[in-house]
């Protein structure tokens, strides 16, 4: 059996597109409130250069399109902390707005 909480952060740029902060299993905290996170349906594409994309995610209803495509295991796996993930959003908004 494998027992891991698979973490989507995500900024909502609008027009139903979204920046994706983190991605991944390694984030700790969500370990901490798994009960309390909603559910997200990701949709991976094969069609872009590498295989596993993550291109788009359905949450709460509303599918959105992800802007920065990357492998599934690329968005930062480094990040440990909630604070870090505030940082690299903070980041996007700067390089974004």
């Amino acid at each position: 059996m494998i027992d891991s909480v698979w973490t989507l952060a995500f900024l909502d740029i609008g027009n139903k597109q979204a920046h994706v902060l983190l991605y991944g299993r390694e984030f700790i905290p969500s370990y901490c409130i798994e009960r309390e996170l909603p559910s997200v349906n990701c949709i991976e594409s094969d069609t872009f250069v590498s295989s596993r994309t993550l291109a788009a995610f359905e949450y709460q209803g509303e599918y959105f399109e992800v802007l920065n495509l990357k492998n599934i295991f690329s968005y930062n796996s480094s990040l440990e902390e909630v604070s870090q993930l505030l940082d690299v959003a903070k980041s996007v908004l700067e390089t974004e707005m």
